[in-house]
């Protein structure tokens, strides 16, 4: 099939009618006859309807399938990773409850396109602030906020020695502004041959916090974050987390930046630190060349400092 059958509702019945318009009627009575374990193609990945079970997307009764929540995202992991046996990073989301809200979603891992699922665990010594009620604390599960699908990258990064990650964006839908985005990072183990989830954290838009993976340059594989504290005059927490040789973060930096709620500085509050961010950490001086934004505001023409600050000009 070439068909990306982004959703499973009615999945059996729909699949094969699907196929049977392009197979023989004798073939097909045979396939159907014989009730054949069926397959969806989503971006050029096949997804069977055991491994579907076994993450709880279908149930079986009796010959029926019934559909239990949508199939939103599939990635094949083994050539980006190098792995032994074929990988898939699935995306599963349940049905809208009586609210009508999203329910949350489902990372899996499916390992030889073999019905086992390795849901993600929330890694252990990694928070964005003691004060943050976004940080995810227990594993994905009827907690787990993130109910929007964003995005999900493979990241080459521009560092010797470190292996490429897996970055994973959702959101929270809120129904008002500011509505919650995350930041979740996979490394695959070689030696266990598994993916392990080694950061989350979330931030709101609304405040102009922001949790990033930084990709070049003498960070590259760390992630900074940046929170609005409540004390006057409201300084941004500026936070770093470092990615070690064996690719699991640990925090280095946690300081009262120099940028304020409203100063005007049109650049992100992590652009406008990285100065002082990559000073502190010894691989910044005053009189080399300012730290590039990974991406430029249209409205800034040059930065320069000003106020301790990366300033848009």
């Amino acid at each position: 099939m070439s068909s990306p059958h982004k959703y499973i509702k009615a999945l059996y019945p729909s699949r094969m009618l699907f196929g049977c318009l392009f197979i023989l009627g004798a073939m097909c009575s045979f396939v159907l006859s014989a009730f054949a374990d069926p397959e969806i193609n989503l971006k050029g990945t096949f997804i069977t309807d055991k491994m579907l079970q076994k993450m709880g997307c279908l149930t079986v009764d009796g010959h029926v399938l019934h559909s239990e929540c949508n199939l939103t995202f599939v990635m094949d992991l083994t050539k980006p990773f190098h792995t032994p046996e074929k990988f898939t990073f699935v995306v599963t989301q349940g049905p809208a409850d009586d609210t009508s809200n999203a329910a949350g979603l489902q990372f899996c891992f499916l390992k030889k396109n073999e019905a086992v699922c390795e849901p993600a665990l929330s890694p252990d010594g990694v928070a964005l602030s003691d004060k943050s009620p976004s940080f995810l604390h227990g594993p994905p599960g009827p907690s787990w906020p993130y109910n929007e699908w964003g995005s999900a990258s493979v990241i080459h990064l521009a560092k010797p020695g470190l292996g490429p990650l897996l970055e994973v964006n959702p959101y929270e839908f809120t129904g008002g502004p500011g509505a919650p985005f995350g930041i979740v990072i996979f490394a695959y183990r070689p030696m266990s041959d598994t993916f392990e989830l080694i950061f989350s954290g979330t931030s709101h838009g609304n405040v102009n916090a922001e949790t990033r993976l930084i990709t070049t340059g003498p960070l590259a594989g760390d992630v900074a974050a940046d929170f609005p504290t409540e004390r006057a005059p409201y300084p941004y927490e500026v936070t770093l987390y470092r990615l070690t040789a064996s690719e699991h973060y640990i925090k280095v930096l946690d300081y009262d930046g120099k940028s304020r709620w409203g100063d005007g500085n049109g650049l992100a509050v992590i652009d406008a630190e990285m100065p002082e961010i990559e000073k502190r950490l010894g691989v910044w001086k005053a009189d080399q060349p300012l730290p590039t934004p990974p991406t430029m505001p249209a409205s800034c023409k040059s930065v320069r400092m000003h106020n301790d600050l990366e300033w848009c000009n």
